[in-house]
């Protein structure tokens, strides 16, 4: 496949948006993760590896660094996340990159040995339908690993109470958690449903620390939390900024962002 990099169907996103400081503010979970999903997916050396939902290219440079695919394709919607996914060493791989729906993927039933998907399955419009597609672009026998983390990162952290109850104070809800990712029986449930076997679901989390107020304020702006900076009226966002600015002086500026990891491979014999 050559490289792709004409815009899907719909107007500039909140990813596009992104793309300029995405992960590269605090504490990059996104590559910690992928480092951590590449240590239980079995990653063969000449295998054809695709990137779903890649993001600006956290898993190409954790799979590239792992082991030398035979063929990697990176995949995202948002034509700057993949210019930035672009950039990424793969030392010495064959690698493309295409902008494309992870919903409805451009590639032929089984022509793929292994994908990945990390922070992203929480995103799409209809998870279990990406799931569906994975099952049918991969061999029989090919792997698959996603990481996730479907709650905000204050969730589940009492550190980080507070924090609900200062956007509720502003009128703003976060959403529900999608269903089928609200747990590790639920997530392995969704991917089971998909046709995969040997499912396994991790629960892992990562300790957050940020140097100070801003450098946790350019964090929250550099992933998916800017979808819900973005509702807030300048007004609304000044008085957020500052009295979670006083807050974290008070508290401190650590905190904690669970994820869940899961694993599965296609039925050789479906």
């Amino acid at each position: 496949m050559r490289d792709r990099l004409t815009q899907p169907q719909g107007s500039e996103s909140v990813w596009d948006r992104l793309a300029r400081n995405y992960g590269l503010a605090g504490p990059d979970h996104f590559s910690v993760f992928a480092r951590r999903l590449i240590e239980v997916v079995p990653l063969e050396p000449n295998a054809v590896v695709l990137d779903l939902a890649c993001g600006a290219g956290a898993l190409v440079s954790a799979v590239t660094s792992a082991a030398l695919p035979a063929r990697l394709v990176a995949v995202d919607r948002s034509v700057a996340m993949l210019r930035r996914a672009q950039r990424v060493p793969v030392h010495g791989a064959r690698y493309a990159v295409a902008a494309m729906d992870a919903q409805l993927l451009a590639f032929a039933d089984r022509t793929i040995s292994t994908v990945l998907c990390g922070s992203a399955l929480d995103s799409f419009p209809d998870p279990a339908r990406a799931l569906s597609e994975v099952h049918r672009v991969l061999y029989p026998g090919g792997s698959f690993g996603l990481w996730v983390a479907p709650s905000w990162w204050w969730q589940g952290d009492p550190r980080w109470d507070w924090h609900d109850d200062l956007l509720a104070s502003l009128g703003v809800t976060t959403g529900q958690i999608p269903a089928g990712l609200d747990g590790p029986a639920s997530l392995s449930q969704m991917v089971q449903s998909a046709g995969f076997e040997h499912v396994i679901v991790r629960v892992d989390q990562l300790g957050l620390c940020f140097k100070d107020a801003e450098e946790w304020w350019q964090w929250a702006w550099s992933h998916g939390f800017r979808q819900v900076l973005e509702r807030l009226p300048a007004d609304q966002l000044g008085v957020y900024r500052q009295a979670a600015f006083d807050r974290i002086e008070r508290s401190g500026i650590e905190g904690r962002m669970q994820a869940l990891i899961a694993t599965g491979d296609r039925p050789r014999d479906g």
